[in-house]
């Protein structure tokens, strides 16, 4: 695409490859700056989260949930007044695969 766009036309490698001139000017762009290695796949991931927990809460509650291996997300908050949603810690439990049928 971006070699069609340099031979011919922007317009005309966007038809040939069916997207739009603003995708074919971002590509030409990425080659500008980075050349080839500008072409591959970027990700898609935030850069940051900032209402992610603290890495030290996040291992405190790991420790309480093989402390207490029966208790559940609900119980450890309340007992132990964790500061973060009830959501947060059973995705803390899922990311650990600490969640039992």
């Amino acid at each position: 695409m971006v070699e069609m766009a340099y031979e011919f036309s922007i317009s005309r490698a966007a038809r040939e490859f069916s997207v739009t001139r603003k995708t074919v000017r971002k590509w030409l762009s990425r080659y500008q700056d980075d050349g080839i290695e500008g072409l591959s796949d970027l990700s898609h991931a935030p850069h940051r989260r900032p209402n992610r927990i603290s890495r030290e809460l996040e291992t405190r509650i790991i420790e309480l949930k093989y402390l207490h291996p029966k208790w559940g997300g609900g119980t450890i908050k309340e007992r132990y007044a964790i500061p973060c949603s009830l959501r947060t810690i059973y995705r803390v439990f899922h990311d650990q695969n600490l969640i039992r049928s």
